[in-house]
């Protein structure tokens, strides 16, 4: 595991991934200061300059969009009281006072160390957490004819269900279809991923 961490290190610390990073976060920081454009928002307004691209810059620079734009929410809400997104508002409540008394600098930066820092832990939880997710999920795989049926099934039952129980309703369909094997062997499956 360790050598496939610094394999994806070694591609993610080249200069020219670190140039694409780095625009992604410096354009995902302009659209997430604008108020009610939020990552989601920044992200589908920005994917076309990732056309071009090769796919690991491209989602090395989507990366740098989204996490731009989480940290430009926090811009606004600490300046202006106006929260980027949902995920501003709290930030709104206590960033604002503290840019009221005087301290906008102070409470800017400590929304970036705390951005940076969550970010960080998260991404080393999730590193460390995909073995241990893993090893039960390679018993059960699946041909293309059960995960597509599994997706649709998914798909009717949280179209069938109310609003509040949608999101329930397709977790347990979707969660087995996401393991597929294809019908070439070791080839990636077409609608899923293999485990």
């Amino acid at each position: 595991m360790l050598e496939f961490l610094a394999n994806g290190f070694a591609v993610a610390l080249t200069p020219h991934n670190l140039l694409y990073c780095f625009i992604g976060c410096l354009w995902g920081t302009v659209v997430g200061v604008l108020p009610g454009l939020g990552p989601l928002a920044g992200l589908t307004l920005l994917l076309p300059l990732t056309f071009k691209l090769d796919p690991t810059s491209a989602l090395i620079m989507l990366a740098g969009i989204f996490y731009g734009a989480m940290y430009g929410g926090s811009t606004t809400s600490i300046l202006l009281r106006i929260p980027g997104e949902a995920a501003s508002v709290m930030t709104c409540i206590d960033g604002h006072e503290m840019a009221k008394r005087g301290h906008a600098a102070r409470a800017l930066s400590i929304a970036f160390l705390s951005s940076m820092v969550g970010g960080l832990l998260g991404a080393i939880g999730l590193t460390l957490s995909i073995p241990l997710a893993r090893e039960p999920s390679v018993p059960m795989r699946f041909s293309i004819e059960r995960t597509l049926s599994l997706n649709v099934l998914a798909r009717v039952e949280s179209e069938s269900a109310r609003a509040s129980h949608a999101g329930f309703a397709g977790t347990l369909p979707h969660s087995l279809s996401t393991c597929a094997e294809s019908a070439f062997g070791l080839m990636p499956s077409i609608f899923a991923w293999n485990c």
